[in-house]
Formats: C-alpha cells, structure tokens, sequence
C-alpha cells in the first residue's frame, strides 16, 4: 500500500461548551487513559504526575487508573492535584481515545475497547503479532513508540525506547559486578583488582550505555555485535572469540522476530570463560533469553561455574525514574499527533507512518503480516 500516495486521516475530538463572560466558548479535546501495567514483574506506569501537564497543554484530558502509579512511587492524590482523574479501569477504557502504556496497554484487547481507539506505547509488534491481527481485526489503531528509529529525522529527544534501554545498560554492568563479587578502581570504594574486562554483546543504545558505565567505573570494555557466522550452538564466532578472559559479559541485543529470543551465547560459548564469571541477560523474559540456561528474574550457575543472570526485569525495577523518563518522552510523541486538541493519524506524515502499526482494519507492516501468516499456519488458525 502507498500510504503516501493515498493518506488515511482519523481524528479524535471529544467537544463540549463551557461559558465565560456568559459566552459559550467550544472546547475541543480527546482523553488520554492510562491503565496500570499487566507484564511481569512490570512496575512502571505510562504517565506520572509530573507528565499530566504536558498533555493537557496538548488539549487532552488525561484518565489514570486508580492505583496505576502506586509499585512506581507516585499516589492517586499526585494525579489529581496535577489535573488528572482518577477513574476505575473500566470507566478509563471507555473514556480513552488513546490507551497509551510502557508496554501493551493493559485491556487493550478487553471490554470497553471500540473501533477507532488508539492503543500507544512500546508495542513490540513481531513479538506480539496475534494482539496486532486483533487490534486491526477491530479497528483499533496500534501506534508502537519503539519504531521510532524507523522514522526520518533526528528524534533522539522522543526515543522512549532508547531511553530505557540505557538505563538497563547501566544497571546491567552494577549487577554484573555485585554478581562477580569484584570492585572497580573507579566505584568510589576503594577496589584495587586487577582490571575487570567487561564485554557487551549488543551495540545499541544499551550495549552503548553499558559499555560507558563500565569504563567510567574503571572497567576495561569491548562492545561485539552480534551479527556475522554463527556457530552449531548459535553463538557468533566474534562474540566467542571476544568472550575469552572476559570477566563480564552483558547481553543487551534482542532478536525482534517473534518466539523466543534469538541464542547469543550458547552452552559452548559459556564453556569458554573461567569460573566465576558473570554473564549479565538484559533480554531475559518468561519464555526465555539470549543465553542457555538463562531464568527470567533469578542467577543460575553453570559448568565450568559462571553466574547467568535472567536480568530483563532491570527497568522495571527502576521503576521511579523509568516512569519519569518515559512519560517525558511518550508526551513529546504525542504531541506529534496532536494539535488544537485533536489527536490525529496522517500516514502522509512520515513520523506516522513509521510509528502506525494498524489503522482503519488495516495491518500496514507488512514484517507483521509475514510473522503472522507464519504463526496462524503454524497453529492452524483462520
């Protein structure tokens, strides 16, 4: 489909009159809901008080689930005294012209959910292409903040994925090191072992982050793609080679197809480094990780005695400050769908082309399409 050629326009408007000076003055606005979040070990919420403003000036009223913000350090009273309302979950569904989560916005494919509601957040479209069929099988339109770097431009301000990925690249090499049982020069306590080599598998902005944290710290790190021959155990072979005499390893790259995440580094990888040993998965998830023997949220060790940690809950856990940094962002992307309290998709817009994943019934990437053609053959579904 050319979405340039041919645009499709769809635009929220909630309009009410209220009076000053005994005039009637129409307003126009859209609601943006805001539900707790539902994944694992998740504790972040979508929009902290401190964002509320921000989207108001935006001409959105701003709907919050009560109890929402609470596993992330901010109360109902917060959102209240910065304009928000504080409604039940059904009452939010049905208010929002926009569901916007961190992740999959929780109900979302529920109750309460219309044609033409708007769903946004971190949305992860390969790894969950059947909630896509449904959002576009019921007119929902899916806008997904983590395919920004699709988009043209300079954007790195609004990147809300980037921005938690960094704070998992800096997370991951502290837990490494409280893991390894070492102490670095540059810690500020004192350490004085030999230098600790560090390697990061992944150059993204985590990789990137990680490789930063621990240089800062006095750290010796190299960052390895993950790209190039791989082995029998599905290793790359210049990510074996770098992991000799590592003390550290971070895994930070994700294989975005859908399943479970792409094997990094395999047992036979793991056989290479010495006893004691860390390997650090920020990729880490129920169903699984980038390193054998990895365990979502739990250490486990392995022969010949290294420590793998299933570490993907590492943002979550910053709940705090994850929330704060995200909601600044996700409220600046926003903001580039809406205007004069309207919120609007123009997939003549090459920002919205990027970021819309579904629109008017329509599945629009068609990655998405060939996954899930792939997995309803597979489980033999319609």
């Amino acid at each position: 489909m050319d979405t340039a050629a041919k645009p499709k326009i769809l635009t929220h408007t909630l309009r009410y009159r209220v009076f000053l000076s005994g005039e009637a003055v129409e307003v126009v606005s859209f609601t943006v809901g805001v539900c707790a979040e539902s994944g694992p070990g998740e504790r972040r919420v979508a929009v902290v008080p401190a964002a509320v403003g921000a989207l108001r000036a935006l001409g959105a009223q701003v709907a919050v689930e009560a109890g929402a913000g609470r596993r992330a350090g901010y109360g109902d009273s917060a959102y209240v005294r910065a304009g928000a309302e504080v409604l039940g979950r059904a009452a939010v569904v049905g208010r929002a012209d926009v569901l916007l989560g961190v992740g999959l916005p929780a109900a979302s494919t529920g109750p309460g959910t219309r044609r033409g509601q708007v769903v946004a957040g971190l949305l992860r479209p390969l790894r969950n292409a059947l909630t896509v069929r449904y959002w576009a099988d019921h007119g929902i339109t899916a806008v997904s903040f983590d395919l920004l770097a699709e988009a043209p431009g300079d954007l790195a301000d609004m990147d809300a994925a980037a921005q938690q990925a960094r704070i998992a690249g800096r997370q991951a090499v502290l837990t490494g090191l409280l893991h390894s049982g070492r102490d670095l020069p540059g810690s500020g306590t004192g350490g004085r072992d030999r230098t600790v080599r560090v390697l990061v598998a992944g150059d993204g902005p985590a990789g990137l982050q990680a490789a930063h944290t621990a240089r800062t710290l006095g750290a010796a790190a190299t960052v390895c793609d993950t790209c190039g021959p791989r082995l029998q155990d599905g290793t790359p072979r210049a990510l074996l080679a770098a992991l000799t005499g590592s003390d550290i390893a971070v895994v930070t790259a994700r294989d975005t197809s859908p399943g479970m995440p792409e094997v990094l580094m395999g047992r036979d990888a793991l056989t290479s480094m010495a006893p004691g040993s860390v390997v650090v998965d920020t990729t880490a998830e129920p169903d699984g990780g980038s390193v054998a023997g990895v365990r979502w949220g739990t250490a486990v060790t392995v022969p010949p005695g290294v420590t793998v940690v299933g570490a993907g809950s590492l943002v979550p856990d910053l709940a705090h400050e994850a929330s704060a940094g995200y909601a600044e962002r996700a409220a600046a992307l926003l903001g580039r769908f809406a205007a004069n309290g309207r919120f609007t998709i123009d997939l003549g817009d090459p920002l919205h082309a990027a970021l819309v994943v579904t629109h008017h019934g329509d599945l629009l990437r068609r990655d998405v399409q060939r996954d899930l053609f792939r997995l309803t053959e597979v489980a033999g579904l319609p």
